[in-house]
């Protein structure tokens, strides 16, 4: 191995498919017994320095899906630029030429992504206490992930299909408006997410489809959560 990819190995960890296949994904799980509220801040705030950003940043970051850290959600809204920020590490993958799926960085960084989109919208329409009282009394060391995903499927639908004025429910859990550039924008307690923000995701993930399969082999529960990332 040269110095170079020794460097790439430390910062965008193994290839994606071999990390998957030896359990690399129940990380976030095993740290989350050690880790507290400080790492988790420090772990967000390091989002703005890219250069120190590396894949393990993003599996503390995902220790938020499981009680008790997950009391901490609140760190990635307001102020933080969290999805922005994101995005901008995912744009560097692609400029350095590395599929958004090729190695731990890129996957973790879009499962993370999912997390902040479904807090954005839930926070978006004020029901981020109402979450957290229902998930605080879950023994330490539960995933809230299904039933993240699945309060945040129902806000959706609840919003979309029975608010009196059907559509505009849906604009208002989104929270479009427009940033200073006069682009419009949505989600803006997680940072804001530009619809080429979304365009950019979906045309990675279609162009590393190949790694996109090979990562539902072993991985498909953690899918559901990135529809989110799409409505």
């Amino acid at each position: 191995m040269t110095a170079s990819e020794a460097l790439a190995g430390n910062k965008y960890g193994p290839q994606l498919a071999e990390d998957l296949s030896k359990g690399g994904c129940s990380r976030p799980y095993e740290l989350a017994v050690s880790l507290t509220r400080q790492h988790i801040s420090d772990a967000v705030g390091s989002l703005s320095q890219p250069d120190h950003v590396t894949y393990q940043t993003f599996e503390t970051l995902m220790t938020l899906e499981w009680s008790p850290l997950c009391d901490h959600i609140g760190l990635l809204l307001d102020g933080n630029g969290v999805f922005p920020l994101c995005i901008e590490l995912l744009r560097q993958l692609r400029s350095k030429k590395i599929p958004i799926l090729d190695r731990a960085f890129g996957f973790m960084c879009i499962q993370f992504l999912a997390l902040v989109v479904d807090i954005g919208k839930i926070a978006q329409v004020n029901h981020l206490d109402k979450l957290l009282e229902d998930v605080s009394n879950l023994p330490a060391g539960r995933s809230i992930s299904s039933y993240l995903n699945n309060y945040t499927r129902e806000l959706e639908g609840e919003w979309l299909f029975d608010h009196p004025r059907r559509r505009d429910g849906l604009l208002l859990l989104l929270g479009w408006q427009k940033d200073r550039t006069g682009h419009r924008l949505c989600l803006p307690r997680i940072g804001g997410c530009r619809f080429d923000d979304s365009m950019f995701l979906l045309e990675q993930l279609w162009d590393d489809r190949k790694g996109f399969l090979s990562a539902a082999q072993f991985s498909s529960r953690m899918f559901p959560g990135w529809a989110g990332c799409f409505l």
